[in-house]
């Protein structure tokens, strides 16, 4: 199957462009005049040929598999469980009042109660948990924030019955926790790791928030580090942002700092929107398994297993580098830049094992927002504030890893990526994707653990690209100098990665298995293995060594 869809989704591009597969406009160019070929130019070329119209035929028959599975399978599978089905809309019918979660919100409930979002904040000094803290609550847990009441609300989970909000005490003591002890970047890291290994307690509004007064960062600098724990249930990244922005000063980005990127792209019609989805659906239905490797454990990770966590800050280039370099690479994203160069590290990582190297490539679920980077900026009163996960979206990546793609520069490695994520399918892909966890979500918990698991052993790598604030700010009545995101590793999926970028600054974080990568070799990928792969994409560009 792995095979089948790798070749069908290499000749997408081919069945668009050109009637007859392989036998494109240079090779007509290079015929001879009088109409003769040469014998070793046709015995060259007949197998190219040959081979790219069985790949074209072989996606064909994939395309009529996925028909045949949304026009019979599915409607079946919903018969089948029709009766599991009737019980939670009728438990709606009869309790209108119950706010319930939404399809992905509940997924995450019921499904993967170790999704919990770590929020890192850096200030610029030290600063005491009570001041901290009390800006928070003045800004969140007020009584007249009704518009924040979710912070005061826990999530119900039920076996045959979708989950839904209610009302929770809050206890102060259990939700603020204070270190007072010194802590340098690697003690917090290994905190930040074993607090990943700790379930929430969801008997209580599923959040924390962890103040270490004596922090000192990488660079010996005296400070504070704030960590704020929460469910991923509450909010995805674009509304959890909107929501930590109403306690920002500024909380808006002053004039000349863009709020939003332009978006290039071009509307596709119906047709291409039905052959998007197509596309799309055949993909996600026929996605082969990951192999265990470096990247992946070989068996499932659960919430008590020792976990590793890392970041780094980009020392060798900034923002407004990386745009720089984007135009000189021939127009690459700020998103493909620091793809390319996370690809790159694991790449060196790899290598370095004593197996050298991975066998096969390695797939990466790459979470997205389908809402435009300025609504993080809209007041409530322009859109209103709505919690859970209506604006996570998800696209699956092929990270060149594996034996064939060994021998990839940086630069390859790059145009390698961008001709993955300029494939318009990944517009539709994004929101069928989670449609699908939506899906595993309104099922009742007892039916939807059996397949879930199955189906997330297609990934090895989770990750997300925050962009945050481009200014600098005060949260919660305090300087914050930076900022970064993690989730820990779960299930079948062992690695986490997050590049935020704040005010002008790149960050990257992972999180692994314990099982898999020490602290040091962590460490080395977010930082030594990723900037040189910065420096090597960037070295013709902005004259950097």
């Amino acid at each position: 199957r792995e095979t089948a869809c790798s070749a069908a989704g290499e000749q997408q591009g081919a069945m668009r462009d050109a009637l007859l597969p392989g036998c494109d406009a240079r090779t007509l160019r290079e015929a001879p005049a009088d109409g003769s070929a040469d014998a070793g130019g046709v015995a060259g070329a007949t197998p190219g040929c040959f081979k790219r119209a069985c790949a074209c035929l072989g996606a064909v028959l994939l395309d009529l598999l996925t028909v045949l599975f949304l026009v019979i399978a599915a409607p079946l599978l919903l018969v089948l469980l029709g009766p599991f089905l009737l019980a939670p809309l009728f438990d709606r019918l009869f309790h209108p009042r119950r706010e319930y979660l939404d399809g992905v919100s509940s997924a995450w409930a019921n499904l993967m109660p170790d999704a919990v979002i770590h929020g890192l904040f850096i200030s610029e000094e030290p600063v005491k948990a009570e001041t901290i803290f009390g800006k928070f609550q003045e800004n969140y847990l007020a009584p007249g924030k009704s518009v924040f009441a979710r912070f005061r609300q826990r999530f119900v989970v039920r076996g045959c019955l979708w989950p839904y909000w209610t009302d929770a005490e809050m206890e102060v003591a259990h939700h603020f926790r204070t270190v007072e002890e010194p802590v340098d970047q690697q003690g917090l890291q290994v905190a930040i790791a074993k607090l990943q290994s700790q379930e929430l307690d969801f008997e209580r509004p599923p959040w924390e928030m962890w103040h270490y007064e004596n922090f000192t960062d990488e660079n010996g600098r005296a400070c504070s580090a704030t960590l704020l724990r929460i469910h991923h249930s509450m909010a995805d990244g674009c509304t959890l942002m909107r929501v930590l922005m109403q306690a920002a000063s500024p909380n808006k980005p002053p004039e000349g700092v863009a709020d939003s990127r332009p978006d290039r792209r071009k509307r596709p019609n119906c047709c291409q929107m039905l052959r998007y989805w197509l596309t799309a659906m055949r993909k996600l239905i026929f996605m082969g398994d990951d192999k265990p490797s470096a990247f992946k454990s070989s068996s499932y990770i659960n919430i008590e297993d020792p976990k590793v966590v890392a970041w780094s800050t980009v020392q060798c280039a900034s923002v407004a580098d990386l745009k720089v370099i984007g135009k000189g690479l021939g127009g690459a994203t700020i998103n493909d830049i620091l793809l390319a160069a996370l690809t790159g590290a694991m790449r060196r990582h790899a290598e370095a094992t004593p197996g050298g190297g991975l066998a096969s490539d390695l797939t990466a679920c790459s979470w997205v927002s389908l809402c435009p980077l300025k609504h993080i900026y809209t007041d409530f009163s322009e859109k209103p504030l709505k919690w859970g996960n209506s604006t996570l979206g998800c696209v699956y990546l092929k990270f060149p890893l594996g034996a064939r793609h060994r021998e990839l520069k940086s630069r390859e490695t790059l145009q390698h990526l961008q001709s993955m994520t300029k494939d318009p399918a990944l517009m539709v892909e994004a929101k069928a994707a989670v449609d699908l966890l939506s899906f595993f979500g309104w099922l009742p918990k007892v039916i939807a653990k059996v397949f879930f698991t199955p189906l997330t052993n297609t990934t090895s790598l989770s990750m997300s690209n925050v962009p945050g604030p481009q200014f600098a700010l005060e949260w919660c009545g305090v300087p914050v100098r930076g900022m970064q995101f993690f989730m820990p590793p779960s299930g079948t999926i062992s690695m986490f990665a997050t590049i935020a970028t704040w005010n002008g600054k790149v960050n990257v974080g992972l999180g692994m298995d314990g099982s898999l990568i020490d602290q040091e070799g962590l460490q080395k990928i977010c930082g030594e293995h990723f900037e040189a792969e910065l420096r090597a994409l960037g070295s013709k560009v902005v004259g950097q060594p």
